[in-house]
């Protein structure tokens, strides 16, 4: 009998009593070239069905990778869809002058009755120009989220920074240009206002912007957005310390909101990105602000000695532009 073994061979058992004819013997001889063709025949239609069949596995193979490129193309231009934040209060911690105009934003997501065109300025009060949001559209009337304003003619109350660092929102800025843009404005704040006068007349005594700028140094005024953070008021007499500098680190790492003045639009952007609303005309600025034009009148007439590195506040806004960056990436901005 024939048994066919994994190889596809034909094995012939002859019982050893058996008498084999002629006829019989013939009858093996045919059927084992038969078997034989058969198997030639499968060999050559095997041959091409593997590699027909090999075309096929390579073909999709090929387009996979294609479309993983593509894919890893699309990844680096479409951004996730991010579930927006909650808002239930706001702190506005405003650094002196570093961006104002930041308010009409809070004010009209807080606010949103308030007219659409209704934004700071300088009718209210020539000086403090928050009056024309504040004083027209009282918060307690027109506010949906309980809005409060770190103004910083007073000192800051550091217990809503320190324990609640979460509602928290701000906008800095690069340290020397602020530095020059407070000298140029006398800026102050967190002095008891007595002191502030005398310190004021005390400079404007002073013959040269350079004797000026370095009586100005001498008042407390470097650091201000560190000591701020801590909930210290801008020139208030502080001393600051590394460790202190960390502290402040982890408290914006917990702030609601952080952006940074010399990307202006692009920190409007991430604000509505994380937490919704209408991006208004008199939120955007239509020229990229730019620090060297308060830094411009400086150049001929103040010294850069050194005396006016301000190390913690570099520090501090480094670490705020490295997580600013990175949501920009995160949210598209």
């Amino acid at each position: 009998m024939f048994n066919n073994d994994l190889t596809g061979a034909a094995r012939i058992y002859l019982c050893p009593t058996a008498r084999i004819q002629v006829r019989d013997v013939l009858l093996v001889v045919v059927l084992i070239l038969s078997i034989l063709g058969n198997m030639r025949s499968y060999s050559s239609s095997s041959s091409s069905s593997n590699a027909a069949y090999s075309k096929m596995i390579r073909q999709p193979a090929a387009n996979v990778a294609s479309i993983d490129e593509a894919d890893m193309q699309a990844s680096q231009t479409v951004q996730p869809t991010l579930e927006l934040e909650s808002v239930r209060y706001i702190i506005w911690l405003h650094f002196p002058n570093v961006g104002t105009t930041f308010l009409n934003t809070l004010y009209h997501y807080a606010c949103p009755r308030v007219p659409d065109g209704a934004g700071v300025g300088p009718d209210v009060n020539s000086i403090f120009h928050l009056g024309d949001l504040t004083v027209n559209y009282p918060r307690s009337e027109w506010c949906d989220i309980p809005l409060e304003v770190e103004n910083l003619k007073t000192e800051s109350q550091g217990d809503l920074l320190t324990e609640d660092g979460e509602d928290v929102f701000a906008m800095f800025r690069d340290p020397y240009p602020r530095l020059l843009s407070s000298f140029h404005d006398l800026v102050l704040h967190g002095k008891p206002l007595r002191d502030q006068y005398k310190i004021r007349s005390e400079i404007k005594q002073q013959q040269s912007e350079e004797a000026k700028f370095r009586m100005y140094l001498k008042n407390d005024v470097l650091g201000c957005q560190t000591k701020m953070v801590l909930g210290i008021g801008c020139c208030q007499r502080y001393k600051l310390t590394s460790r202190k500098l960390k502290h402040a680190k982890r408290i914006i790492s917990r702030m609601k909101f952080v952006g940074i003045s010399s990307e202006w639009n692009r920190s409007i952007c991430l604000f509505h990105k994380q937490f919704g609303g209408e991006i208004l005309p008199l939120e955007i600025k239509a020229d990229k602000v730019s620090d060297e034009n308060d830094m411009e009148p400086y150049h001929e007439k103040i010294i850069f000695d050194g005396s006016d590195v301000d190390a913690f506040d570099e520090e501090l806004y480094h670490h705020v532009k490295l997580i600013v960056y990175e949501r920009f990436k995160l949210y598209g901005c």
